[in-house]
This record gives structure tokens, C-alpha cells and sequence, in this order.
């Protein structure tokens, strides 16, 4: 089911449920893990194929260079579509975890009845159907869909700060393991340091 008729269905039922959006997030969390699996396959396909190519063009080996070449132009097409539906899953998935962590911001002040308004106002927003637009980076769609989902808090009492501090710590966790897990190893690098610096930050404030 697409994002948006998962949403769709969500606010037409009597009451929408958290546990429905966890439940999704988890499908897609999947999916990218998946996706991201079968590209890290292709990789070493292409790795062999490589090599392949390699010790026949040291063995005059022409013809098994254009049968590796073929193959290579075959696992190029393969592995753009795989991207791309690893992009998408990937923004699935940071939408339901959003909307997720929104829902339960508004359970815990007792204002659930605004939870349909900000899902349609998601929908109506028109960021979703960004999430197929390649020329858009993960940080511009998910700077969007901060923002268009900031309208859930705006009238709505303000976490304490150390929900806050949590919940960063906890989105910074994700963006690492999803460096990780997408073969990202200098991003998720750079994460863990930015994150080891943020938590040093924050428990020398609670020392002085």
C-alpha cells in the first residue's frame, strides 16, 4: 500500500492508531533493509564481474570481455531501480517515524483529536509525492516534512527539554544506523563523532 492511501486510510477510521503507523514504519524499515541488502549483492556482482573483465583483457580474451560488458550494462539498470526504490522506502519510512513520534507528542498533552488535522494537512501538503522526485535530497524532503508537521505543536504545550534531548538522541541513532546499513561508512563516521560531541556537551552542562 503507497504512503498515502496508508494515511488516507488511517484518517477515514473512527480513531487512528499509533500502533497502525508503528506497524507500517516496521514494514518499511524492512523494505529498506532489503532493498539496501540485494545493493550490496549487485555490488559484489559487479566486483566479481570486474575482476572477470580484468584478467580477460590480460588474456586477449575478447570475447569474454563483451560478455562481461553486457552483464555490466545489465546490473547498471538493475541497480538504478534498486536505488530508487531504496530512496523511497527510506522516505516512507522517515514520514511514518515523523508522524509516529508527532502522534504520540499530541497523545501525551491530550489533544488527539488533532492528530486527523495534521495527517490532512500532510496529505494536502503535497511533500509526499516528493518522495519519488530524485533531484531532491533526503535532507531538503525531510527539512520540508519537519516543517509542515511543526504545525502539530505549535498551540500545543512545549516537551520538557530532556524529551527534547531524547528525542534528538534517538533520531541521530537512526540517521547513524541508516549510514551503516547503506554501506555509508564516512557519513556514519561523522555521525558518531557529532553525536559523541553532543552527548559530552550535554553532560558537561549537567555537571557545572
Amino acid at each position: 500500500m503507497k504512503i498515502v492511501d496508508f494515511l488516507l486510510k488511517l484518517v477515514r477510521g473512527p480513531k487512528v492508531s499509533v500502533e497502525e503507523v508503528e506497524e507500517a514504519t516496521k514494514a518499511a524499515q524492512e523494505k529498506r533493509r532489503r532493498l539496501f541488502r540485494q545493493m550490496r549483492v549487485l555490488a559484489r556482482r559487479r566486483r566479481r564481474l570486474l575482476e572477470r573483465a580484468k584478467k580477460a583483457r590480460k588474456q586477449g580474451d575478447n570475447m569474454e570481455i563483451d560478455f562481461v560488458w553486457e552483464e555490466l550494462k545489465g546490473l547498471r539498470t538493475e541497480a538504478a531501480l534498486l536505488r530508487k526504490d531504496a530512496r523511497v522506502a527510506m522516505l516512507e519510512e522517515l514520514t511514518l517515524k515523523r508522524v509516529g513520534r508527532t502522534m504520540k507528542r499530541l497523545q501525551k498533552v491530550g489533544d488527539e483529536g488533532r492528530i486527523k488535522d495534521v495527517i490532512h494537512r500532510l496529505i494536502e501538503s503535497g511533500i509526499i509525492a516528493k518522495i519519488g522526485q530524485e533531484q531532491m535530497s533526503e535532507d531538503a524532503y525531510a527539512e520540508q516534512l519537519d516543517a509542515v508537521l511543526s504545525y502539530a505543536t505549535e498551540t500545543v504545550a512545549e516537551d520538557t527539554e530532556e524529551d527534547e534531548e531524547k528525542a534528538k538522541f534517538v533520531e541521530e541513532l537512526d540517521a547513524i544506523i541508516d549510514a551503516e546499513e547503506r554501506g555509508d561508512k564516512e557519513e556514519a563516521k561523522k555521525r558518531v563523532k557529532r553525536l559523541e560531541e553532543a552527548v559530552e556537551k550535554g553532560l558537561g552542562e549537567e555537571e557545572e
